[in-house]
């Protein structure tokens, strides 16, 4: 059995993981874009209609972020909670390593590591990701 996906099926994820997925990336392309490019707002005026895109995006954001984490709670398959978290279990650190360790070997001799779906290293820095994106929207929502 794999360490960092539990499935019956790896190919197949949950219709529900695949909605929340792809409203969170659409949400958060949408933050993006528009930070590059609203007027914020002044003593004088709520800013422009861009700024209100990125606001009510950003809303869309914190709830797509709340949805993931209860699906990531909820489900019963796809990738391990543990497994984008492999900070508190020592099996999992010690995969994690040694999939580090593998990726710079493969580096230095000029070549990159075989593809592995659900690798340790991939799996935590989707959830370092995860991480991030809920702060920047809980942040972003509490501003």
């Amino acid at each position: 059995m794999s360490l960092a996906l539990e499935t019956s099926n790896p190919d197949q994820h949950a219709l529900s993981t695949r909605l929340v997925h792809a409203g969170l990336a659409l949400s958060i392309s949408t933050q993006l874009a528009t930070s590059l490019m609203m007027q914020g707002p002044t003593d004088t005026s709520a800013g422009d209609a861009i700024f209100q895109l990125h606001r009510y995006s950003g809303f869309a954001a914190i709830a797509f972020a709340l949805l993931f984490w209860m699906n990531l709670t909820f489900r019963r398959r796809g990738t391990a909670p543990s497994a984008l978290f492999p900070w508190f279990s020592r099996e999992r650190r010690r995969a994690f390593i040694t999939d580090v360790g593998n990726h710079l070997r493969c580096l230095l001799h000029g070549r990159l590591p075989t593809y592995e779906e659900a690798g340790p290293l991939a799996s935590a820095v989707h959830g370092l990701g995860l991480l991030l994106m809920t702060a920047m929207a809980v942040s972003g929502g509490v501003y």
